[in-house]
């Protein structure tokens, strides 16, 4: 009997040693890596006929190009492809170009090679059991929620968006599984409020919770009682928030 295929992966990284580290241990883990140290040389790869990639991993910056823009040249030829950005010069903007470009994880640097091995993992779906919304978007402002909510669906989490507390609360209170993220930028009232609504309901009470708040050190001690596990800034970049939730998932609900 013979074996499957090896899935191929092209990796493009300017960096000798990170390439040479990524290869040895993603080649341990039973794939094929191929190498390109710019952009030039990775399209020359794409040119290339018979291949099959089954995802890229690249960095943002290059002397003769941008990983956005190759990764747009790499979603065209294989549409079925995920796509994993790595850069230590992370913004807001570069997330969101990056999410409504449908690249599926971002990795910042320097990372652990452990680290990417989960996201790899977590991209071709053998850590993450699906059943219903994972993700509950509460008073997030329209564009900013449909951004998260689209950045969460390219790395495979469901996410439910609601504008108001009456709409949240009965998808919410019936959720065993899951995390709440929760908007006080524009009432910290409401999401309070919403907050220690949830910390009473029976069965929700270990619901691990997000709050997102312009100035994150004011609501230390209140995010605190409420029973808030995790307190970010807004603006928030889109896969920072992504993987503040995956971890809380995995930290409560494994």
């Amino acid at each position: 009997m013979r074996n499957a295929p090896r899935q191929t992966i092209l990796m493009v990284e300017a960096e000798p040693l990170i390439r040479q580290v990524c290869k040895r241990v993603l080649t341990k883990d039973g794939y094929l890596v191929e190498l390109a140290s710019s952009i030039s040389q990775a399209q020359s790869l794409l040119k290339q006929p018979g291949k099959d990639y089954v995802l890229l991993i690249s960095d943002l910056r290059f002397s003769d190009g941008n990983g956005l823009d190759f990764a747009q040249i790499f979603r065209r030829r294989f549409p079925a492809g995920k796509i994993l950005l790595m850069t230590g010069f992370s913004t807001i903007e570069s997330q969101v170009r990056a999410v409504k470009m449908g690249i599926n994880d971002y990795i910042g640097k320097p990372f652990d090679v452990d680290d990417l091995r989960s996201v790899i993992k977590k991209l071709f779906g053998a850590a993450r059991k699906k059943s219903g919304s994972n993700a509950f978007l509460v008073f997030l402002e329209d564009d900013f929620a449909q951004i998260i909510s689209e950045c969460f669906s390219l790395a495979g989490l469901e996410a439910g968006i609601f504008f108001d507390a009456d709409s949240a609360w009965p998808a919410v209170r019936g959720a065993r599984a899951g995390v709440c993220v929760v908007d006080a930028s524009k009432s910290e009232t409401k999401a309070f409020g919403f907050c220690e609504r949830l910390r009473r309901e029976p069965g929700c009470e270990q619901l691990p919770l997000v709050l997102l708040a312009p100035s994150p050190e004011r609501f230390l001690l209140k995010a605190k009682e409420a029973g808030v596990h995790h307190l970010l800034g807004m603006p928030h970049k889109p896969y920072d928030l992504l993987h503040c939730v995956e971890r809380l998932m995995v930290r409560y609900q494994s």
